[in-house]
């Protein structure tokens, strides 16, 4: 099953037995709390233990005569996870990894205005420099892998569920509101894990309850809409995008906070006191995903590592 808000609100005001008629906080303001946790206690537990859970892969492709990519303005905190990039012109098309270059080494790749096949890549803020710059007719696409950040959690009246599909035409199960034509958006799958299954997304045309979007936009299998996910406004979700087992750690965190905020500091402290518990309870779960297998660990500066680089850098003299 999957988190809602909703189920959220009710087990954090149980928890910390904020009265339903309170004033002192909306739904909202737990909301916004909630993301606070979200981003200053949950991110961080859950990528330390270095599973994977939030990492997604952009394809961007390599256009003739430009050197410089943007980093997802999404992924947690401008990092990226790995670049590799996959060329079609090979028979069959390879995909390989590319090498990061020091600012100080990158005239080697700029000598005379050098073009070509992709072979590194530099950082200049939020930009990639792929060196050398990609050459007229590339057939290259920049793999980008990242960690994409939870998105922000609003209430179920917020976002549309999704009842059928045809083609490009997605009707809801009910009426929507906050929905216009040409709204930028993510579609977030209703199962566990509630992965954006798409996002930043333009609508096309919203009447009634069809949000309409180009064909092309829309995610393939495994990753296709179905009836039952989400349909948001972009960067927002109305469950929580997380694993199941963390809900009540994230419940125990944002109880912390409330307590704190309302002056009962001896029950900030005991929920304190359990949060540490949950949390060291859910890295136990967590980890490892596969339980069965342990991760092959290269050295980056190891001879099967620089023989994978070899295979391809081969073709090349700088």
């Amino acid at each position: 099953m999957a988190w809602t808000t909703t189920e959220f609100l009710t087990t954090l005001k149980r928890n910390v037995t904020v009265p339903s008629n309170q004033i002192r906080f909306t739904d909202a303001d737990l909301l916004s709390m909630a993301d606070e946790q979200m981003l200053n206690f949950m991110l961080p537990l859950i990528t330390s233990i270095r599973q994977e859970f939030f990492v997604r892969m952009d394809n961007v492709a390599l256009a003739a005569g430009q050197a410089e990519y943007k980093v997802p303005y999404r992924s947690v905190g401008r990092n990226l996870r790995e670049i590799k990039v996959a060329d079609s012109a090979t028979s069959p098309s390879v995909i390989y990894p590319l090498i990061f270059i020091s600012p100080e080494d990158t005239q080697k790749f700029l000598f005379n205005n050098q073009t070509g096949d992709a072979r590194g890549y530099t950082m200049r803020g939020d930009n990639i420099v792929i060196l050398p710059t990609p050459a007229t007719g590339t057939s290259q696409v920049l793999q980008l892998y990242y960690e994409l950040a939870p998105s922000r959690l609003v209430e179920a009246s917020a976002a549309g569920v999704v009842s059928s599909i045809a083609s490009g035409a997605v009707t809801m199960a009910g009426a929507v509101t906050g929905f216009a034509t040409g709204d930028v958006m993510d579609l977030v799958d209703y199962k566990s894990g509630n992965t954006a299954i798409a996002i930043d997304i333009t609508n096309t045309d919203v009447t009634g309850a069809v949000v309409t979007f180009a064909v092309a936009d829309l995610p393939a299998a495994p990753n296709a809409l179905k009836a039952g996910d989400y349909v948001c406004l972009a960067n927002q979700t109305p469950v929580l995008q997380i694993p199941n087992e963390a809900f009540f750690v994230l419940v125990q965190a944002v109880s912390s906070k409330v307590l704190e905020a309302q002056g009962d500091f001896e029950g900030m402290n005991a929920a304190n006191t359990m949060l540490k518990k949950n949390s060291e309870d859910l890295e136990r779960v967590l980890t490892p995903r596969v339980e069965a297998d342990v991760p092959t660990i290269i050295n980056q500066n190891g001879l099967i590592k620089n023989r994978m680089k070899r295979n391809w850098l081969s073709r090349y003299r700088l």
